[in-house]
């Protein structure tokens, strides 16, 4: 096999594709064997019912022919026997009944056990049949999975990182992806190229995320950023930084600016998560069973189902291959384990960030991406007859202030804090990068780091 970064020799491509090609063979031949099998217990479990069901007939005329037999007529009896005796009738009912219903509910088991064994056979089909679609898919793929950037070894595991920009700036941009996020090597390369003539930047894939390997360790925010901080060092970068969270990442960011404040000169954040939204929550409601399922069928393909998962370019700004790349990236893993650990922990994590409390010595912007702002939004028809509705069922409300009103009231009581609003989806680097370069390069300066 080639290794790690290393574009595959000819050679090479051959045996991988003799043993894809085996074990699709070896995938085939096991459905095959699956279906056989299954028809076979079907036909079982068909001819059980039936001998069951005839036999339980037979029991209830049985019973019914018994009811009816005539008796000897008793000889006179007194009005308190004749009374005891018109009792003993009543109970040879209520048993007949009580027969019927009973073998009814064998019968309505017995085809109930037959509906289930269907419904496993079908379901287990069907997933045999998307995991086999999944891997000619993702085969397929692989030829746009060709990594932009670097690799770095931490705790034994590899990570992807992206680098670049001016040599000379004099603060380093330190990009941290959102939970659930895996295609931001490609995804923030349109805003990098509007910075590298002025700012220094680095990105890592978390584990688990893009190109790096999976860790399948406990994901809280402690593991997060010194995995991250280690793999930026290794990779040659040097504080200052600017970190600039999405998303979750808020939640990174403020840790890492509490925890090592000398390395932190600024934060800017895009759509950024901040502790206090996950106040009242319990880890399950973040992240429980429901998302314990999602991971499971997202392995066997069933994030190509939703149309959601599917990258989106709303601007024009990707290429092609860009857009290739981005959705190899996430079909190979919508949600990773370690996406799923992370977010497992997402809510003690938060938790812990806001006890140590909000960071006042460093300047902080956070931009958000309003979806039904102009001109973003007459992209987006679902979004524009929703707003549109809203405006005609609440004439005097400001719909569109409105969106980010709990933010805003909440950034408002951080005097370090310059919240900006600009039309676009929620993650918006992929939407506005001019926008997010221009306001992001005023921060440099603003800093006294340009």
């Amino acid at each position: 096999m080639a290794k790690k970064g290393k574009k595959p020799s000819d050679a090479e491509k051959k045996i991988e594709k003799k043993i894809e090609t085996k074990i699709d063979n070896m995938i085939e031949k096991e459905v095959a064997e699956d279906l056989e099998a299954a028809e076979e217990v079907k036909e079982e479990v068909k001819e059980e019912v039936k001998a069951e069901a005839e036999e339980a007939k037979a029991e209830v005329k049985a019973v019914e022919k018994k009811t009816e037999e005539p008796t000897e007529e008793p000889k006179k009896a007194s009005s308190s026997e004749s009374s005891s005796s018109g009792g003993g009738s009543k109970k040879k009912k209520t048993s007949a009944f009580w027969s019927r219903v009973k073998v009814t509910g064998r019968v309505f088991l017995h085809f109930t056990k037959l509906f289930l064994i269907f419904t496993v056979v079908i379901l287990t089909i069907a997933g045999i049949v998307l995991a086999i679609y999944n891997n000619s898919k993702k085969s397929d793929e692989a030829q746009y999975l060709i990594m932009s950037g670097k690799q770095v070894e931490v705790n034994g595991k590899y990570l992807h990182y992206v680098s670049g920009g001016a040599k000379d700036a004099k603060v380093t941009l330190v990009f941290l992806h959102g939970d659930r996020t895996t295609d931001d090597s490609v995804a923030l390369q349109p805003l990098w190229k509007e910075l590298e003539d002025e700012c220094a930047y680095i990105y890592v894939d978390r584990s688990g995320c893009g190109f790096s390997d999976a860790s399948g360790e406990d994901r809280d925010v402690a593991s997060l950023v010194e995995e991250t901080r280690t793999a930026i060092e290794k990779a040659g970068a040097k504080a200052p930084y600017i970190l600039v969270p999405e998303g979750t990442a808020g939640i990174m960011a403020l840790y890492w600016a509490d925890k090592w404040p000398d390395e932190v000169k600024g934060i800017f954040g895009l759509s950024m998560v901040y502790p206090e939204e996950f106040d009242g929550m319990k880890p399950g409601d973040y992240c429980g069973f429901g998302d314990w399922i999602t991971m499971q069928l997202f392995k066997i393909g069933m994030a190509r189902l939703f149309g959601g998962m599917k990258p989106t370019d709303p601007a024009g700004i990707y290429t092609e291959a860009q857009m290739n790349t981005r959705s190899a990236l996430v079909y190979k893993g919508a949600f990773t384990k370690d996406m799923y650990n992370e977010d497992k922990a997402m809510v003690d994590s938060a938790k812990l960030v806001e006890e140590m409390g909000w960071p006042k010595d460093i300047p902080i912007t956070v931009l958000y991406g309003n979806p039904i702002m102009e001109p973003y939004l007459s992209l987006d028809e679902e979004m524009k007859a929703r707003v549109d509705a809203a405006k005609e069922q609440y004439p005097d409300e400001d719909i569109e202030a409105g969106y980010y009103e709990d933010e805003r009231a909440f950034y408002e009581k951080k005097e370090n804090v310059t919240m900006v609003e600009i039309s676009g989806p929620v993650r918006v680097a992929i939407y506005a990068p001019k926008e997010i370069a221009k306001e992001m390069k005023s921060f440099v300066e603003k800093c006294g780091l340009k």
